[in-house]
C-alpha cells in the first residue's frame, strides 16, 4: 500500500497547543510614587500547531482583554480560520491545554467547540 492510499484511510486531524503564560505587571517599577499605582499586565497565549510545528502567539495587554475563556475563544478561532483556508476542512480537532479553570476549563470554551460541530467545521 503506498502512502497516498494510507493518507486517505485516516481522518485529517488538526491538532494544537494551547497556554497562557505567566502574566506579568508592566513596567516592573521600584518608585515609591509608583509602587501603588495600577500597573498593565501584559498576557501572552502561545498557540501551537503540530500539524505546521508553528506556534501562533499574541501578546496584549489588559486594556484589550484579559485571560480568561472569551480571550481564548477569540484568539484560537484565527488559527482555526487560517488552518481552513491553507488546508480545506479537517475532521478532527485535538486541543491539548493544562488544567486552568479560568482559561481552558471554562464551560464557554466548550460551547464554542460545540458550535464548532454543529456548523460541520469539524
Amino acid at each position: 500500500m503506498t502512502i497516498h492510499k494510507l493518507k486517505n484511510m485516516f481522518p485529517k486531524e488538526l491538532v494544537l497547543q494551547l497556554d497562557y503564560h505567566k502574566t506579568l505587571p508592566c513596567p516592573k517599577v521600584s518608585a515609591q510614587d509608583s509602587h501603588y499605582s495600577r500597573k498593565m499586565r501584559t498576557n501572552l497565549l502561545g498557540i501551537y500547531c503540530a500539524n505546521e510545528e508553528t506556534i501562533h502567539c499574541f501578546l496584549y495587554d489588559d486594556s484589550i482583554g484579559g485571560a480568561g475563556p472569551n480571550e481564548v475563544i477569540s484568539l484560537l478561532s484565527n488559527p482555526l480560520d487560517k488552518m481552513e483556508t491553507n488546508y480545506g476542512r479537517f475532521n478532527q480537532l485535538t486541543i491539548w491545554c493544562d488544567n486552568s479553570p479560568g482559561q481552558f476549563k471554562e464551560c464557554f470554551l466548550f460551547f464554542y467547540l460545540d458550535y464548532l460541530v454543529k456548523k460541520d467545521s469539524f
